[in-house]
């Protein structure tokens, strides 16, 4: 469901709930209030972890490209600049 449906749906929701009795209404309306800051909060979590995940794969692929250097620079014959230590 995309952010845009949620909010419709909730909108439709909010707009039955407007037609409880009060003593009703004040209740749902705080469940329907809580439900939109965890839909938020879980959004930016999500977000957060993929861009964690993409930091994550670029990381990987630089050490593979790494890796791979320090092999062909081996099969060539060359020395390595860390083994000077």
């Amino acid at each position: 469901m995309t952010e845009q449906q949620f909010n419709q749906q909730l909108d439709q929701i909010l707009g039955k709930i407007e037609n409880l009795p009060d003593a009703q209404r004040k209740a749902i309306m705080a469940m329907a209030e809580d439900t939109r800051k965890q839909d938020q909060a879980i959004r930016a979590e999500m977000a957060r972890t993929r861009d964690a995940l993409d930091d994550w794969r670029l990381l990987q692929k630089y050490r593979i490209f790494d890796a791979e250097a320090r092999l062909r620079e081996e099969q060539a014959g060359r020395p390595n600049p860390e083994d000077r230590c």
